[in-house]
């Protein structure tokens, strides 16, 4: 049981944060429970904020960030490979000219198209 509210709510934060170590440590070790008041333990406070600072940083700022750059990179390799193959059935590769021009050499563009005319150089 704890002494005073900050030391509760303080316990309740750290249990919650990083699991009830006290099963694991016992209950006359350093981790069973924080100051009573603030002031009592500052290594323990600053600690605590740091930890909470901490996890903060990460789950609300880099972690999001993170995340953002990775979808966006698989979206731009789509769009790039979209792009890709859209060319390959609109453009001779090797000429790079418009499959429309070849309408007067029949079975010329389908010769040409998805680069099966680059295997004759």
């Amino acid at each position: 049981s704890c002494h005073s509210p900050f030391q509760c709510v303080v316990k309740h934060v750290l249990d919650a944060i990083r699991g009830d170590i006290t099963t694991t440590m016992g209950q006359f070790s350093a981790w069973s429970f924080p100051a009573v008041v603030l002031w009592e333990d500052l290594w323990f406070s600053w600690r605590t904020t740091f930890i909470l600072l901490s996890m903060i940083w990460w789950n609300f700022l880099l972690q999001p960030l993170i995340t953002g750059i990775i979808i966006d990179s698989f979206n731009q390799l789509r769009h790039h490979s979209t792009n890709s193959k859209q060319s390959m059935e609109e453009r001779c590769i090797v000429s790079e000219i418009e499959r429309f021009r070849f309408d007067g050499f029949p079975g010329e563009w389908e010769q040409r198209r998805g680069g099966k005319y680059v295997w004759n150089y």
